[in-house]
């Protein structure tokens, strides 16, 4: 049925044939310019325009552009945050339907026995049920529901924040309508699920091929945002300043590259810092030196970094389930790391 109800799609022949097509009018011109202009005045309203009476009904002053990005931008996050929610939901509900679906035809099978029904009957249900099972795990089948969530979450915040970072100055000096969709435009594209899945498997395939640490940290798919906008075209191109990325001197492994500022801010509730920050410092820090301590009491080394998923979960649990979310070192009795390591260390617990 869905095959036939797909063939039957005009849309799939238009797309097969000739892609989104050659001609500029789609013949949805029309009804995506209403919606557009819809889309515009809403977002408006939430960057504080002032509303205004136009011919078509209502309207709405812009005083800025930049604000009006920034406000569609807040609008996208809250839209992506509700499909990262979904994501999550499928993923955690899959294997308990599956269960469902098991139980209940091993159910129905018994029932069937118990009832004096035929043996044709009961294979019947039985391929019934198992079709439903199958059917429903090729359906969640997709990368996105088969990595794990925090990864996918993970990425898109780092993609954001970066649009965000790399556009800053662009976003301030836009003053028309149409860049300001093609900034917001790129900007929703980091929360498509062809976006999220071509950046995982760009980077699992640089991983393997032992591309250099610059190149994987690359944006594999670049946000389509702008460098820049030219108001002389007399003017010379200004030089590009040199790339220098900020995690060199603060995350200096893998590990620790793939943790948000947020995640950092709360391991340190292990190291008994009395003010943690986003950051463990560079080598040598005050942070790095009571983290080489917590994993010496955790038998793992004398070392300042994480270097490996054994050290990040000795960390987490020390700061989420040793110490707490709500709690100190003081607080929970540990005069230092060292303690709080010894009581992660598998060798010396009872």
């Amino acid at each position: 049925m869905a095959l036939t109800t797909a063939a039957c799609n005009p849309l799939s022949d238009q797309y097969l044939a000739g892609g989104v097509g050659s001609a500029l009018n789609s013949g949805q011109l029309a009804q995506e310019t209403d919606r557009q202009d819809e889309y515009v005045y809403l977002i408006c309203r939430q960057s504080a325009g002032s509303g205004t009476a136009v011919a078509a009904g209502k309207g709405c002053s812009i005083g800025s552009w930049a604000t009006f990005i920034r406000a569609g931008m807040n609008d996208i996050d809250r839209r992506c945050d509700a499909y990262l929610t979904w994501l999550d939901t499928q993923r955690r509900n899959r294997p308990a339907v599956l269960e469902q679906i098991s139980a209940t035809g091993t159910t129905t099978n018994g029932i069937l026995g118990l009832t004096g029904a035929g043996t044709k009957a009961m294979a019947l249900v039985a391929a019934a049920f198992g079709l439903a099972g199958a059917t429903y795990g090729n359906w969640n089948s997709r990368l996105l529901l088969e990595v794990d969530h925090s990864t996918v979450q993970g990425l898109v915040y780092r993609r954001q924040e970066q649009f965000r970072q790399d556009n800053s100055i662009a976003i301030t000096n836009v003053s028309d309508r149409p860049t300001a969709l093609y900034l917001l435009r790129g900007y929703l594209r980091l929360c498509m699920p062809m976006t999220i899945e071509t950046d995982i498997n760009s980077t699992i395939t640089l991983v393997q091929n032992n591309a250099p640490q610059s190149v994987v940290r690359a944006a594999i798919v670049r946000p389509a945002g702008i460098a820049g906008v030219i108001t002389d075209v007399r003017k010379p191109l200004p030089s590009p300043e040199p790339y220098v990325s900020q995690d060199l001197t603060d995350r200096l492994t893998d590990k620790e590259r793939g943790l948000l500022g947020k995640r950092i801010e709360a391991l340190q509730r292990a190291l008994c810092i009395k003010t943690p920050t986003q950051s463990f410092g560079p080598k040598g820090s005050q942070v790095r030196k009571a983290m080489s301590e917590f994993f010496v009491g955790a038998g793992l080394g004398a070392f300042g970094k994480i270097e490996d998923q054994t050290m990040l979960d000795s960390l987490s649990e020390g700061a989420d389930d040793i110490i707490g979310e709500h709690n100190t070192c003081e607080s929970r009795g540990f005069p230092n790391a060292r303690a709080v390591g010894e009581a992660v260390n598998p060798s010396k617990k009872r």
